[in-house]
């Protein structure tokens, strides 16, 4: 107050000061020059009293910073927990989603650390009720849905676990260069078998086996050494225009329908290619062209009495290769959570096109085969198939904060030749197409509730059997009988031209492509030839602990490719809980049980056809990733 009334006086005073002089033109003395105002002295300030309020207030307003600072630092701790446990779930699916990220794209520059080791361990029991569906007799070329037991040839149950120890180190040689690579140790080996997959262990005539003192040490003696299978090795190059990659590497795009690398945690195949390309980035797009070296023919060195250090793959026409061209806009985790936090949607793209040509076909050593058409080259037993082969894939995305809507669409066309027993040449076109569609929309506050809407469908044809096992053998090499469940899609009559099913039109989905727990997982091996759609239901419990419920109704495109004659093949009811902790241990326990349709079925011995009955899994997996 005191402060106020000062500079108001001076105010006033410097105003009359003016008015003392007229203005400075017409003659008019002009004023003088001012002296240099004082400074005026401050007023005293009076200190507030020390009250019991004030004390409170003070009290109560450093509680309110330590309050926002604690808050502060726990939101930056949890998102760094979401963002982990984002990443392991993505792994831990095991019903219709593939690995996010493409493989191709390149990741942020490593810290400075010589050897990194990721990976995991896994164990996997499972528990497998009458996958058979009630067959009694094979179907015409012998086979049943599911593998019959040898000794108890009624017994419906089977169980066994099996566990694998995966290990993918990274030699950061510098900050630009980097050589990765995946290990697995014991691949699904399954518990109580040889380590090197013999199935048993002969301990003698009479010889009881717990003499071994173990199982596994029954096993070990003898076997030779620890099971290790390198799958991929390849190097990483960071160049001031892209990024270089060349080895055998995997190779993943979109939902992974197609093209999957089998990294989920629960997977077990996995696209493997080997793979010279260069990552580029033009106006927010990645630009990948590529090379794949598919096939390389017989690898034989020119002389038999001239061994060389360097096998050589000595004939061009024998070789396949594979050029690829793939354009994506895809952001990434960090870009997503950004443009969701300022409640902006995402939409991402990608074309991935695929040429493959192969002039000859290898089959072998030529006397292992005894087919007229086989031309024998030296030792080796080679064919004309002339196969050309033009494979568009296309992926779109749209995601918001609790939308998400996916779809990958693949074309594969194109043709190849057949050579029959008299030593023709046929043509057989290929044309397949398959598409899979997922739709996910997170309910309430936290996004805890997530209902979903799974589709997808694969082109098949008329022609007996699935199409997932083509080199089934036929009675009499011929066509593929009705009833059979699987077998060849195309078959030329010898000396009879054209082919009376001169086409391949059954596109297969990867198998790693989890749609269901016992259908097309188990029993068919991957949706081949049908449709299919799968509401699911997910609700998160707490952190790192949920549960999810599905239904699968699936349905031929063709009443004559089932054994059963029908087009509805089954409705699946599958369940499960999944746990995972941010030190890296996860766990899982899921339920299915599959209720077969008419296109099941099968003739028995008599005949008289037979309805199928519903089958159940129970499978369990427990690991640690690190």
């Amino acid at each position: 107050m005191r402060l106020s009334i000062a500079l108001a006086a001076v105010a006033l005073a410097g105003v009359a000061r003016a008015q003392d002089y007229g203005p400075t033109d017409g003659g008019t003395e002009a004023p003088p020059p001012l002296a240099a105002p004082q400074a005026l002295p401050a007023p005293p300030v009076e200190a507030l009293p020390e009250t019991p309020a004030l004390r409170l207030h003070d009290a109560q307003l450093r509680a309110q910073i330590l309050r926002q600072a604690d808050q502060e630092t726990d939101a930056k701790l949890h998102k760094m927990k979401d963002e982990l446990r984002d990443e392991m779930r993505a792994e831990m699916v095991t019903a219709g989603s593939a690995p996010s990220e493409f493989e191709q794209l390149p990741a942020e520059k490593p810290k400075l650390q010589l050897l990194e080791l990721n990976g995991y361990f896994r164990l996997r029991p499972n528990l497998y009720q009458n996958l058979q569906l009630g067959w009694t007799a094979p179907d015409p070329m012998g086979y049943y849905l599911f593998p019959n037991p040898n000794v108890n040839t009624t017994g419906r149950t089977v169980e066994d676990a099996d566990m694998r120890f995966r290990v993918e180190p990274t030699l950061n040689v510098s900050e630009d260069i980097r050589i990765r690579s995946q290990i697995d140790i014991f691949d699904n080996t399954v518990l109580g078998s040889s380590p090197l997959g013999g199935g048993w262990f002969d301990l003698g005539a009479g010889a009881p086996s717990t003499q071994w003192g173990s199982t596994a040490s029954a096993l070990s003696p003898g076997q030779g050494p620890l099971p290790i299978e390198a799958k991929r090795a390849w190097a990483e190059v960071t160049l001031p225009v892209g990024e270089l990659r060349f080895g055998r590497m995997g190779n993943n795009w979109g939902l992974g329908m197609w093209q999957n690398d089998g990294n989920c945690l629960d997977c077990d195949y996995g696209n493997t290619v080997d793979r010279a390309m260069f990552i580029g980035k033009l106006a927010n797009h990645y630009i990948m062209p590529m090379i794949d070296f598919v096939g390389s023919g017989p690898l034989y060195n020119l002389y038999a009495n001239d061994p060389l250090g360097q096998p050589v793959a000595y004939d061009r026409a024998l070789g396949a290769y594979e050029y690829v061209l793939a354009v994506a806009r895809k952001d990434t985790d960090e870009e997503l959570r950004h443009a969701f936090e300022q409640g902006r949607s995402s939409f991402n793209y990608g074309v991935y096109a695929a040429y493959r040509s192969t002039d000859h076909a290898y089959l072998g050593p030529a006397g292992t085969l005894t087919q007229p058409q086989i031309q024998a080259i030296g030792s080796n037993a080679i064919v004309e198939q002339n196969a050309n082969y033009f494979t568009p894939d296309l992926w779109l995305r749209y995601e918001t904060k609790r939308l998400r809507l996916e779809l990958e669409a693949t074309l594969v066309y194109g043709g190849f030749d057949v050579t029959d027993s008299l030593g023709n040449a046929h043509p057989i076109s290929v044309d397949e197409l398959g598409s899979a569609f997922e739709g996910e929309y997170h309910l309430l506050a936290d996004g805890a509730l997530t209902l979903g809407l799974y589709g997808g469908v694969a082109s098949g044809d008329p022609t007996p059997g699935f199409g997932n096992q083509p080199n089934r053998q036929t009675p009499g090499n011929g066509p593929t009988p009705p009833g059979s469940i699987d077998g060849p899609q195309f078959y030329c009559r010898p000396g009879i031209a054209p082919c009376a099913n001169g086409a391949l039109t059954n596109f297969s989905f990867n198998p790693d492509y989890h749609v269901d727990m016992i259908l097309w997982r188990e029993i068919l091996g991957g949706v081949t030839d049908a449709w299919y759609a799968k509401p699911v239901i997910k609700y998160t419990l707490t952190e790192g602990l949920d549960v999810s419920v599905s239904a699968i109704y699936s349905q031929a495109l063709f009443y004559a490719s089932t054994p059963g004659g029908h087009v509805p093949l089954g409705l699946e009811a599958d369940g499960g809980i999944h746990y995972m902790t941010d030190d890296g241990f996860f766990a899982s326990l899921d339920f299915g049980i599959l209720f077969p349709f008419a296109g099941l079925g099968e003739l028995d011995l008599n005949g008289n056809f037979v309805y199928p009955s519903s089958a159940q899994a129970l499978r369990i997996m427990l690991g640690v990733r690190y």
